[in-house]
């Protein structure tokens, strides 16, 4: 096992090598989640790829993603509503 801080330095300096953007491997990582989310990936599914045993940690890193997700889930509510009421 790595410390995650020695792999962080050492992904900044190979993607400084390789003339990358600026980026770190945890806003990668926090990419990597956000995306899964919003593609409606189960939260346990993306905690195990995280390695998080919590899953109100992911919850808490990826909140922005899931306060999306509920104005989504509204609209999906209200045309299921509007289906059921007006045929």
């Amino acid at each position: 096992h790595r410390r995650p801080s020695s792999f962080t330095g050492e992904f900044c300096r190979a993607a400084t090598a390789a003339s990358l953007p600026k980026a770190t491997f945890y806003m990668l990582r926090h990419t990597h989640a956000s995306q899964l989310l919003s593609a409606g990936e189960p939260v346990t599914n993306v905690l195990r790829r995280l390695g998080h045993k919590n899953p109100a940690i992911t919850l808490q890193v990826n909140s922005h993603v899931l306060e999306g997700m509920d104005a989504a889930a509204a609209g999906k509510t209200d045309q299921i509503m509007n289906a059921i009421l007006y045929g």
